[in-house]
């Protein structure tokens, strides 16, 4: 997907709704080569409104999604950086406003990771340290 099609879709859903509420999941640990699944499922709406999805990725190295329409899109994890995901839940024509996903990929020598996201036993090693501290920093500035 282009930086201006990514552009153009984020400016066409920008304005939420509030009846609509994305919920784009908790931020994930992977290693290149692992396949990721990001989840809208926790994304609510009106009651008895069929849920449409719309995930475009807005931030790190460009992977294809499996689509941008599913709820549990995936897309395999092929370098380091932190990957960011923007999802929109609507009905069609109302949309809310954007959820951001993070992915932080980790080279396999900065240590072992849980892959049931976030949580790891133990302390994590300093370079997934320094990558959360920098997810949470940019998280910061976009929520200003």
């Amino acid at each position: 997907m282009s930086l201006s099609l990514i552009l153009a879709v984020s400016s066409a859903l920008a304005a939420g709704d509030p009846a609509f509420t994305a919920d784009a999941g908790r931020p994930f640990l992977a290693y290149p080569g692992d396949i990721v699944e990001l989840s809208a499922e926790g994304s609510t709406g009106p009651d008895g409104t069929q849920l449409s999805v719309r995930w475009a990725q807005v931030d790190g190295p460009l992977v294809p999604l499996s689509s941008t329409t599913d709820q549990l899109p995936r897309f395999q994890a092929a370098e380091p950086g932190v990957h960011s995901f923007d999802l929109w839940v609507g009905d069609g024509e109302r949309w809310s406003e954007p959820d951001r996903s993070y992915v932080v990929v980790v080279d396999r020598s900065a240590g072992p990771y849980s892959p049931a996201g976030c949580a790891t036993g133990g302390l994590p090693p300093l370079g997934m340290l320094s990558a959360l501290a920098l997810l949470l920093a940019r998280r910061r500035r976009t929520a200003r």
